[in-house]
């Protein structure tokens, strides 16, 4: 279905799906990703967020990460039509850097994300003289399985670009790597990001305090507490803390958590139902995760995914990596 807007809405965004994944999620602890970026505020104080703090903000050699890999990308790919899907697009500012280096080349864009919001700002920015291609906008939630095999089944007429950029870092990898393999068919190309954890003997294997503590800033507090406060969960009724999980050295992906215990009970109703937190039980808001470079490699290659040029950054913490299609991939089952 589609609205005035040009916006397309695919079956996982709808009501009813939305309902039962979000409802899951709470009865295990944790608030899901999509949400936080659901919502004109939400979006707003993401976007405002992801300006001044994202690591491209911070590290310049980060930022330049990603002009050097579509100038790498224009090398390698020939002079025909390309089709660029990006999964889980926010504002596509990071794709946006292709197009000024893409020349005339005749580009088929379809960008999907989990907010309407962010979308259609992508798909309004995108369009503009200089471009040369059609602009699609799909609002679809990427932790819905019915998405991805609907993404696995899709055939384009040209070599499809699969960005999935941001995604790493929000969704659960058990669940997102095994999904990506099926999409590639000959001749496509993956390209996707990663928060990283710096290669040195300084490091356990965790995610180093220093790390921990940019995401505990006044804007991240506000952004989460404000998502918290949609679901008619106050400030007041706890705190929010952020702490490091997982060690590379026990094989786990590292992760940085942000969580809400609570000093009180507190009873909200969500579509319709009635769910209690009691005092001192915690909430999952936020995480993001980190991972090494042999480490996503070997779970990409675990689902016949080669990774075949890798960038990083000067600090060790941002990696960009090009995958190609393996004919080993399989769709994973699931509802």
């Amino acid at each position: 279905m589609e609205d005035l807007l040009g916006v397309n809405i695919h079956p996982s965004a709808s009501m009813d799906g939305w309902r039962d994944r979000f409802l899951d999620a709470i009865s295990k602890g944790f608030v899901p990703p999509i949400f936080l970026y659901q919502g004109p505020r939400s979006a707003s104080l993401w976007e405002r967020l992801h300006v001044q703090y994202a690591s491209a903000s911070q590290d310049r050699t980060a930022e330049a990460l990603y002009r050097r890999l579509f100038e790498w990308l224009e090398t390698v790919l020939g002079s025909g039509s390309v089709e660029l899907v990006s999964l889980g697009c926010g504002l596509a500012e990071k794709e946006g850097q292709w197009f000024e280096v893409s020349g005339k080349r005749r580009i088929e864009v379809q960008l999907l994300d989990g907010s309407f919001e962010l979308v259609a700002e992508a798909k309004r920015r995108r369009v503009h003289p200089g471009f040369h291609g059609e602009v699609g906008a799909t609002v679809a939630d990427l932790t819905s399985p019915s998405l991805w095999r609907d993404l696995a089944r899709y055939r384009a007429g040209c070599p499809v670009i699969y960005t999935l950029f941001g995604m790493l870092p929000t969704l659960a990898p058990e669940f997102l790597i095994p999904r990506i393999g099926p999409l590639l068919r000959e001749g496509d190309w993956l390209l996707l990001d990663a928060n990283l954890i710096p290669d040195s003997p300084e490091y356990d294997g965790t995610v180093p305090p220093r790390i921990v503590s940019q995401y505990d800033n006044p804007e991240t507090r506000e952004w989460l507490l404000a998502s918290l406060a949609e679901l008619g969960i106050y400030s007041n009724a706890g705190s929010l803390a952020f702490h490091a999980q997982g060690s590379l050295h026990r094989s786990e992906v590292p992760r940085i958590v942000a969580s809400f215990a609570f000093n009180q009970t507190v009873t909200v109703g969500l579509f319709g139902k009635s769910i209690g937190f009691s005092k001192e039980r915690s909430l999952r808001v936020f995480r993001s995760n980190r991972y090494s470079v042999p480490l996503l490699t070997m779970m990409l290659e675990q689902q016949g995914i080669r990774v075949v040029h890798v960038l990083t950054s000067e600090t060790g913490e941002d990696g960009l990596l090009v995958c190609r299609s393996s004919p080993t991939a399989s769709l994973p089952g699931g509802g």
